[in-house]
């Protein structure tokens, strides 16, 4: 990987690129005996799979799971409505960051969801939305070892997570509609801009308490 910081690293790496690095690549032990998580293991069963589809990694995402779990709000390349709902991000300094632009590692990181969208993924693997998914979802759930022991995650762990996301998700809402409407509406009088309303600012608000909700989300 190159670049002068690791966004652009990330940004400017291409499947080309992914191709020359597994074709000099060595494994340090045998596959199945030690388990970690690999950025670029990621990318490429993604590109793998969508190679094998005869289409693009998002297609398969959002029609073969998205849309059955009725998460409408996920996707890779965002359009005009979604960035309109954007909630930004912001580096160490509090700086802007937007969203970084993945090629080759589109499926390790590219996804940008809400979330609402990520609760009803969570439901369904809890069981409490059933699909037709959900067989395939149980499978997910077995860990396998190089000793082949396997243990189930607890539902009722799955659960409580879904529902303290949803009271979380509520307060915080609330508490940034009420805190930040306010303040916009002091301005608003300040500047005269009369369209600033409070439908509005609770609209803008409560997708940026959703953003710190699917942090919370994405670490569990």
């Amino acid at each position: 990987m190159t670049g002068a910081t690791v966004k652009e690293q990330y940004e400017t790496y291409t499947v080309e690129k992914m191709y020359a690095f597994l074709s000099g690549y060595t494994l340090s032990r045998d596959p199945g005996t030690e388990f970690e998580y690999s950025n670029v293991g990621m990318a490429l069963l993604g590109h793998v799979i969508a190679l094998k589809a005869g289409t693009n990694f998002e297609s398969l995402v959002v029609n073969r799971i998205c849309r059955k779990l009725h998460m409408d709000s996920t996707c890779i390349a965002r359009t005009p409505e979604f960035k309109a709902r954007l909630a930004m991000g912001h580096d160490d300094s509090g700086k802007p960051s937007p969203p970084w632009k993945l090629q080759a590692y589109s499926p390790a990181g590219g996804v940008h969801s809400t979330a609402n969208d990520l609760l009803e993924y969570v439901s369904a693997h809890a069981g409490l939305s059933p699909s037709r998914l959900t067989p395939l979802m149980k499978e997910t759930h077995v860990v396998h070892s190089h000793n082949d022991i396997r243990a189930k995650m607890p539902r009722k762990m799955l659960r409580r997570i879904i529902a303290s996301l949803r009271r979380s998700s509520l307060v915080i809402a609330e508490r940034f509609s009420q805190r930040y409407s306010s303040q916009m509406q002091a301005y608003s009088a300040r500047l005269q801009v009369a369209h600033v309303c409070v439908s509005s600012l609770k609209r803008k608000f409560c997708g940026l308490a959703s953003a710190v909700c699917l942090n919370w989300t994405t670490r569990l």
